[in-house]
């Protein structure tokens, strides 16, 4: 089972940093995996990025790096399971 959630990502900012993201919120056993979406996605335009993982936990720590202002509760509510 793999836990996923598709987050908008500002224009501006780079692949490596989204690879930075990925490997800094991974586990030894498994990385994060990131697909594009959407190239212009519906939140003004900024690519639609997909981040999944077997684990719940890490999902929601790569979730929290972009929603920081958002509790726990929505980021919850936006992860789903493929």
């Amino acid at each position: 089972m793999k836990f996923k959630v598709q987050l908008d990502v500002a224009s501006d900012c780079s692949i490596n940093t989204l690879l930075e993201l990925i490997e800094n919120n991974s586990m030894e056993e498994e990385t994060a995996r990131m697909k594009l979406i959407e190239v212009s996605g519906p939140g003004g335009g900024n690519p639609v990025f997909e981040f999944s993982h077997s684990s719940r936990i890490v999902v929601m720590r790569i979730a929290e790096e972009f929603l920081d202002d958002h509790d726990s509760e929505f980021i919850n509510s936006i992860i789903g399971i493929e």
